[in-house]
């Protein structure tokens, strides 16, 4: 009775170990990271855990702690989004990881992740692995304290693992285990008698054998997904022999492998090594190593037992120009690339033709060898030459009598001018045009019109480099005073004499600024940055300059000049700014007039009826500019900044010291999303922070 009672309390006692825990419930912790029960294995919190600012998944799936196990120990993320526990073997990849099938020859081991398939299938961590089990850690498996250390059964057979997943549930099966670093197997087994190719000369549309044997040397049986000889030339993969899938090779035995195929027309001659490879359970191929007297790269030669010919080049020779009663040559080569002697002539078209072939016409070629034709060009006259000469042959691969394409210019000794001009608004930019190639004379090309002298039938290239004044921009060549090309750079060939011009036009909208001041009979020298267009120093009395479109420029007017005192900025008539010193982008025509008045110097480093502001921005909300307008009472050092909401500094518009005065800046919102912004302005110990809204 005590005994059945003992029983019973037992009993009851596993059973409140082992039962299902509520949800967020610590069940342990493996190699430092916590295990949580999710209360039921088809609970989703959509609650998603952060680690240090990772996402690890959402609480507390099977992926989440994998995701976790990997960050915390390997120090790696291996997280997803948007994928399932079933995805982790076949995106292995893109996790930076290497999969092997369940029934691999790659062992599973510690640390590895063990992966299921079935619904959206089950990921864990291998925690220990015996000769026939493994155990693995899990989340969200029993949800008991049983996923810290939960056992699955595992056999090995003919050196491959395979993993039952039916200790965990009837509707998930094994997938395999993805590793941190690719398992390379060296090869258990290795080649005792070296590859061979029969017969040792394969011959095209002939049936050829490789054979070679392999012997296991460690004492245990070895499976290999595959083996095969792959032919290869050099570093080319040209054709394989027959590939044997699944070939098991027992402890300290062989096997032979054997393969016979025809060597195809189509697949070229020449010398080629057939090597022994392996393939692993990822679909990765290996080299045997060799053992003994074996050898892994046999080399042979595949030849032809018709006459085959190589020509190079195949149809054609170009002279191009050659001057009149000057002579170049060209060859072509002939090779013998079959086991059978060649005959060849060579026909030239006519005795009398401005080619002429050098060395013999006719000629035999052994196996192997090569001959070159050399043919010399000699043009009487300038004018273009084309004729056809034949080769004739005993080869199969070209038809007999071959044509070899021969062509040519005579150019005349006569040379012939082209004359280029540069036309524009403002003549005296220099427009650099750049000829190629330039005249014998060695003359370089100039800014203005130049002559080139060429032969008749030369190739020449214009090309019109941008003016050095951006008003203007290149607009078309003219040729004899007509139309010829709107493309910048021009090739043509010589053929009498010939007058090129490049138009340039303005493209570029400009503004004109118009300063004066108010007295300007007492002499006051406004300084102007940049200078106008000609390069004239601005004067004492009222004055115009020109520039182009969003041109910054600079204005300083004295302070004092004649007794007078300066008092403000006027635009159109309005204050425009206190400030000596103004920068503003010309955007539109300026008139701009600075006052002077009969009063007491105004000191710059103290209060000028201001105070520190910072005023809301106009428009507001604004797409895709607005103004920001503040004022400062004395000389300080301002920044303008705006920040977006999570306080990332956006823009700087201001980081300088500032006079006293009023000031307004352009904030341009065309290149950030619509949203609310801040900007802060600064200066000494004032600083005020306010909202602007950008609409699009």
């Amino acid at each position: 009775m005590s005994k059945m009672l003992s029983i019973i309390v037992i009993s009851f006692f596993s059973h409140t170990i082992n039962a299902q825990q509520p949800y967020n419930t610590l069940l342990g912790s493996y190699n430092g990271v916590k295990i949580y029960s999710n209360g039921s294995i088809s609970y989703a919190s959509n609650d998603y855990n952060n680690y240090n600012g990772t996402n690890t998944g959402m609480k507390w799936q099977c992926v989440e702690f994998v995701n976790r196990y990997y960050l915390i120990v390997n120090n790696k993320n291996i997280r997803i989004a948007g994928t399932n526990a079933v995805d982790y073997y076949s995106t292995a990849s893109q996790r930076s990881m290497y999969n092997y099938a369940n029934n691999s020859s790659v062992s599973p081991a510690v640390g590895d992740i063990l992966c299921f398939g079935g619904g959206l299938g089950h990921v864990a961590i291998i925690r220990e692995v015996g000769s026939n089990y493994v155990r693995i850690t899990q989340q969200n498996g029993t949800n008991t304290t049983s996923d810290l250390n939960f056992t699955l059964t595992m056999s090995v057979s003919n050196g491959n693992y395979n993993i039952s997943a039916t200790n965990l549930s009837s509707s998930l099966y094994i997938q395999g285990w993805l590793k941190n670093s690719q398992v390379v197997q060296t090869g258990l087994a290795k080649i005792s008698q070296g590859v061979a190719i029969y017969p040792s000369q394969v011959i095209v549309g002939n049936n050829f054998q490789s054979i070679f044997t392999l012997q296991e040397t460690t004492g245990s049986p070895v499976t290999y997904a595959a083996i095969l000889c792959a032919i290869v030339k050099g570093t080319s993969h040209a054709v394989d022999m027959e590939v044997k899938n699944n070939i098991t090779i027992p402890a300290n035995g062989s096997y032979q492998y054997s393969s016979t195929q025809q060597w195809r027309l189509t697949d070229p001659i020449g010398t080629y090594q057939a090597v022994a490879r392996w393939k692993d359970s990822n679909g990765s191929w290996y080299d045997f190593t060799t053992t003994g007297n074996g050898i892994n790269n046999k080399s042979f030669s595949v030849a032809t037992n018709q006459i085959v010919l190589g020509l190079n080049p195949s149809s054609e020779l170009d002279f191009g120009n050659v001057e009149v009663g000057q002579s170049k040559t060209l060859t072509f080569k002939v090779t013998n690339q079959s086991i059978s002697t060649a005959n060849l002539t060579l026909s030239p078209a006519s005795p009398t033709s401005p080619f002429t072939l050098i060395n013999n016409i006719s000629i035999t070629l052994t196996p192997g060898s090569e001959h070159i034709y050399s043919i010399k060009f000699t043009p009487q006259s300038s004018q273009s030459y084309n004729q056809i000469w034949y080769l004739t042959h005993n080869a199969t691969n070209w038809s007999s009598p071959w044509p070899i394409q021969l062509k040519g210019n005579g150019t005349s000794s006569q040379l012939r001018a082209i004359t280029i001009s540069g036309q524009s608004i403002i003549s005296n930019y220099g427009i650099n045009i750049q000829v190629s190639p330039n005249d014998k004379n060695g003359n370089g090309n100039g800014t203005t019109g130049f002559i080139r002298y060429y032969y008749d039938g030369q190739p020449v290239t214009l090309t019109a480099t941008p003016v050095a004044w951006e008003f203007y921009g290149f607009e078309k060549w003219l040729k004899n005073g007509s139309y010829y090309s709107n493309q910048r750079s021009i090739s043509i060939t010589v053929n009498g004499d010939t007058e090129y011009t490049a138009v340039y036009n303005s493209y570029v909208t400009h503004h004109k600024l118009n300063v004066r001041s108010s007295n300007p009979n007492s002499g006051v020298e406004i300084l102007v940055y940049p200078n106008d267009v000609n390069g004239n120093s601005n004067g004492l009395t009222e004055f115009s300059r020109i520039y182009s479109h969003n041109t910054t420029i600079n204005l300083i007017a004295p302070l004092t000049t004649a007794g007078k005192y300066f008092t403000k900025w006027l635009k159109s008539g309005l204050i425009h700014s206190v400030n000596p010193n103004i920068n503003f982008s010309l955007s539109e025509d300026y008139y701009l007039t600075a006052v002077y008045e009969n009063s007491t110097a105004i000191d710059y480093g103290s209060t000028i009826d201001l105070d520190y502001s910072l005023f809301q921005n106009y428009p507001n909300p604004f797409n895709p500019t607005t103004t920001i307008s503040y004022s400062i009472p004395r000389t300080e050092f301002v920044t303008l900044k705006v920040f977006d909401m999570l306080g990332r500094e956006v823009a700087t518009l201001v980081n300088e010291e500032k006079l006293p005065g009023n000031y307004e800046e352009k904030f341009d919102g065309t290149n950030f999303p619509s949203g609310v912004y801040l900007y802060r302005m600064q200066a000494g110990n004032y600083a005020q922070t306010k909202k602007l809204l950008l609409l699009k």
